[in-house]
């Protein structure tokens, strides 16, 4: 693909720019290698938290490892490419009124087959448009008291919740 966009093994494709936050680092420094193994060179700017998230928000990037749990609803998602995001957590500053209409529908509505259609309707617009590249998970243990009732797991964030705790009798 780089030789049919005129960049033959990377020769005078210009450096790719990632900022990151510093928890981030390693990830995009194996990212960095990976790319550098098919000729494309990328700068890593590792920012303090409010600074890259500002820089991000600004739309002040080329490339970012930005980290997002799974939601347990896709309308979650939506701020990552509804318009009134940009300047948020749109980063791909994605303007796209036909988008929006999509999602906004989509998170309004109850019949669940009409809802995700027009999710998949909504995600091929904005994925052929962004480039969002899941790259990672990250795993959470947890360590309890054997006498401490958990209450549900959940796979897609990173807490627990007290409210569902309780000590076993």
């Amino acid at each position: 693909m780089l030789a049919e966009a005129g960049y033959k093994d990377g020769a005078g494709l210009p450096a790719l720019q990632a900022v990151i936050r510093q928890d981030r680092q390693k990830g995009t420094e194996v990212f960095q290698q990976s790319l550098k193994e098919i000729g494309i060179n990328l700068e890593i700017n590792v920012q303090e938290n409010t600074t890259y998230l500002t820089t991000c928000r600004q739309g002040d990037f080329g490339t970012s490892l930005v980290a997002s749990t799974m939601p347990s609803d896709a309308a979650l998602f939506d701020k990552f490419w509804l318009s009134e995001s940009v300047g948020a957590d749109n980063y791909a500053r994605l303007k796209m009124p036909e988008l929006d209409q999509l999602l906004n529908q989509a998170g309004t509505i109850t019949d669940n087959t009409k809802r995700v259609d027009l999710y998949k309707q909504a995600y091929t617009i904005a994925n052929n448009l962004c480039a969002y590249i899941p790259c990672f998970y990250v795993d959470n243990i947890v360590v309890a008291n054997k006498n401490l009732n958990i209450g549900n797991r959940y796979p897609d964030a990173p807490f627990l919740r007290f409210e569902e705790m309780s000590w076993k009798n």
